[in-house]
């Protein structure tokens, strides 16, 4: 760690304090007594300051006379703002849905009459049927009848559901008995489909009622229905009317998972939805600046039929739902688009578009073969969404500002410093209407190439396009202070704004915004040394020109030392060194003096008194020592540099430093000479 280099203005420091009368004479001179004299010369006069240490950081360092803290921060300005904009923008997911025909549905099919069957046909022209009549003895008969049954337009069927219903009336004077009607298949080999007995049937009126079940059987369009039955025999049969069996039939709407023939027209439907990807944007009503839908169809049912697609959602600037309908849709897959820009969009989901459809197949008019399992296939492919203006809730939309970097050019010697507290303060400029949120990806590298980082989540309040509201927010973070005792030299900020709640329901538009104005690190002046740390301030040039003294007072020099005085007026313990180089650059990595000496301890003066917040007395120490010749000749070159070292301790607790807070260092030599002959020309 290379120490603190203060900028410091100084006096002029160094003087011979007393003189020597050197003079020259004509004649020899007499023999001079051998006398002792001091010289005094001028080493240091240092005052060091708090303010003077951090004044060529005064850019993030607050100093005043009563403290010292850490300030500085990114601006982001106008530069950062970002407007909602297109982010108002949705693209559902694409999907494709397979929608079956379903059940085929028949109607019942008008089949032929079975005409009556006559008491008289029955008993032939032997007897006299007529209304009155008796007839003495009435033998028994027996009926067998056959009858078609064509279904129009059919050569095959499967049929889930669906019958035919029989019923009979009987007039004649006797009973009938033992009726059974058996429904044959004569398209697929004379098969009995089902045979139904009804057993008897009561005279003169009687009545009853079956049907045949066809749910899983498969048949053709060629039906026969047979009738079986007998007559019971009477006396004394008086005849009313023109008696007679009536028959009833009727084939029931059959629903059918194949069908075989000329098809009627079948409806079938389904309801879908385009779900959104994500609930960022949760919409009550919207007006959609932008936009579009298209559908690929394909008809895997062979017969032509149309598509009417409602999406019940939307409506167009008149305020008609939203309809379109494919005509005419054969084998060939068909693509519509439909242009959504200025529509109402007003959804039952938030968070979908429903997407209905309706297909009418036409009649196909020459014979084809269907199944339930055939089926459309409607192939939505979105488009992106763009909203004018949305009343609804929004959930985390984020609007990315880009990222700073700072730099910050911390004092050397102060990585062995540790913030004590810490503050993080953000400046937001908000003209949305929704409560949001911001994240700070905080990223910093230190001058030892160290990196540390946080991250920091936080929430604001709504702010309005009208009147833009200025927020400050301080979001307390325990990794803050670990962070900053990091001494990042390079700190990159990347701010993430996530407008909207994901609760409350408010309107946006487009040129609402957000801007992050600045994010601010402080630590006030509390802190902690860690451990022993330096402030070194600039050397001072001094001079020593007359070449003749220096000669002379080398030559005669009986002793010579230092004398240092330090005044401590911080509220730590320091240790002072004095150094003297031959350059600036080499004061203290080259010395060619050091008092006192680097193997023995520096001169140390106890920490200043302190209290109430501040330092109340300085502390002193004063030192003496002894130099060598050549040593004291060090501080006679004709130029040479000298600095003072200040040595901290390190604290065990916290401590406030203040601008005015100083250390001053006086430093002199004394050199006693020998008055002789050697100093007399």
């Amino acid at each position: 760690m290379m120490p603190v280099t203060p900028n410091r203005v100084s006096g002029r420091l160094g003087t011979i304090a007393a003189s020597l009368w050197l003079g020259a004479c004509a004649v020899k001179s007499p023999e001079v007594p051998r006398l002792e004299f001091t010289v005094s010369v001028s080493v240091a006069n240092d005052t060091t300051t708090i303010a003077e240490v951090a004044s060529d950081r005064s850019e993030f360092l607050e100093i005043s006379n009563d403290a010292m803290g850490i300030n500085f921060g990114t601006e982001f300005g106008v530069d950062s703002r970002q407007e909602v904009g297109d982010r108002l923008s949705v693209t559902p997911k694409s999907n494709s849905f397979s929608t079956q025909l379903g059940i085929i549905s028949l109607p019942g099919a008008d089949v032929p009459a079975i005409p009556p069957i006559t008491l008289g046909q029955l008993l032939g022209d032997g007897v006299e049927v007529t209304d009155g009549a008796t007839i003495p003895f009435l033998p028994s008969q027996s009926l067998n009848e056959e009858f078609a049954v064509p279904l129009a337009s059919v050569t095959t069927l499967i049929i889930e559901s669906g019958g035919i219903v029989l019923s009979v009336t009987n007039t004649f004077p006797v009973d009938l008995q033992n009726l059974v009607f058996t429904l044959v298949d004569n398209g697929r080999g004379g098969r009995t489909i089902d045979t139904i007995n009804m057993g008897t049937v009561a005279a003169n009126g009687g009545s009853s009622e079956d049907s045949f079940d066809l749910a899983g059987e498969t048949i053709s369009g060629d039906l026969v229905l047979a009738i079986s039955a007998g007559t019971a025999s009477g006396t004394a049969v008086v005849i009313q009317g023109d008696p007679g069996i009536a028959f009833g039939l009727e084939v029931l709407p059959l629903r059918v998972s194949e069908a075989r023939g000329v098809i009627p027209q079948q409806v079938f439907e389904d309801d879908q939805k385009l779900d959104f990807p994500d609930d960022r944007i949760q919409v009550t009503e919207a007006l959609i600046s932008e936009g579009g839908l298209t559908l690929r169809v394909t008809n895997e049912i062979p017969v032509i039929m149309e598509i009417e697609f409602t999406l019940s959602d939307l409506q167009d600037p008149s305020g008609t739902p939203q309809t379109f309908l494919i005509d005419s849709l054969g084998a060939e897959p068909r693509e519509i688009t439909f242009d959504l820009t200025n529509n109402r969009f007003a959804p039952i989901d938030p968070l979908a578009l429903q997407l209905s459809y309706v297909a009418r197949t036409f009649d196909s008019g020459d014979e084809v073969t269907i199944r339930s399992d055939g089926e459309i296939t409607v192939e939505a492919i979105t488009q992106q969404l763009t909203f004018g203006r949305v009343a609804g809730v929004l959930d985390s939309l984020a609007l990315e500002i880009p990222e700073q970097t700072e730099t910050v050019d911390f004092p050397q010697g102060l990585d062995n410093v540790a913030l004590a507290q810490t503050e993080l303060v953000v400046f937001i400029t908000s003209a949305v209407g929704f409560n949001s949120g911001i994240t700070l990806d905080i990223r910093g590298v230190n001058s030892k190439g160290q990196t540390g980082g946080l991250v920091i989540d936080e929430a604001f309040p709504a702010g309005s396009p009208d009147s833009p509201r200025s927020i400050i927010i301080r979001p307390e973070s325990a990794e803050l202070t670990d962070f900053l005792n990091l001494l990042p030299t390079q700190i990159t900020v990347t701010p993430s704004v996530f407008v909207g709640d994901g609760v409350n329901e408010e309107v946006v538009e487009p040129s609402h915004w957000v801007q992050v104005d600045s994010v601010q690190f402080r630590a006030p002046a509390s802190f902690q040394v860690l451990e022993a740390t330096q402030i070194q301030p600039d050397p001072i040039r001094r001079t020593f020109d007359d070449d003749t003294v220096r000669e002379r007072i080398s030559s005669n020099v009986r002793s010579a030392g230092v004398r240092t005085t330090i005044e401590n007026h911080i509220p730590l313990a320091v240790g002072v060194r004095l150094y003297v180089g031959e350059t600036a650059e080499t004061v203290y990595t080259n010395p060619t003096l050091v008092v006192p000496p680097l193997d023995e301890p520096a001169f140390g003066v106890d920490a200043a008194p302190f209290s109430g917040g501040s330092v109340t007395a300085s502390s002193f120490n004063t030192q003496n020592v002894t130099l060598t010749s050549d040593q004291i000749l060090k501080l006679l070159e004709p130029v040479y540099f000298t600095g003072i070292q200040i040595a901290i301790d390190g604290t065990n607790g916290d401590v406030a430093l203040a601008g005015s807070d100083f250390v001053i260092v006086q430093a002199g030599s004394q050199i006693i000479l020998e008055l002789n002959e050697d100093l007399v020309d």
